[in-house]
């Protein structure tokens, strides 16, 4: 199964949290909108607006937030492979 990837440029981050009920609080960082709870990537790691580098369907359907350096895009990629071979693994 190929993963669905949404990636866009600083313009449209707004507008892309916003569909995803998510906006910025006064600090920068990805909050939930209906109560300001601090998204985080996968990792636990807070998102701040000038790191976001996109959204992911996650195992579950929900939406995985991207942070876009180097050591969260690996653990991203990571966690991906994993399922995708305990897929295959389950499958046999």
């Amino acid at each position: 199964m190929q993963h669905e990837i949404i990636t866009f440029d600083g313009t449209s981050k707004e507008a892309i949290l916003d569909m995803f009920g998510k906006t910025i609080d006064s600090e920068g960082y990805l909050v939930d909108k209906d109560n300001t709870e601090k998204r985080v990537t996968e990792c636990g790691r807070p998102i701040h607006i000038d790191e976001f580098a996109g959204v992911i369907k996650g195992r579950l359907g929900n939406a995985v937030f991207l942070k876009g350096d180097i050591t969260s895009l690996i653990d991203i990629s990571d966690k991906m492979k994993e399922e995708q071979n305990d897929r295959t693994v389950n499958k046999g």
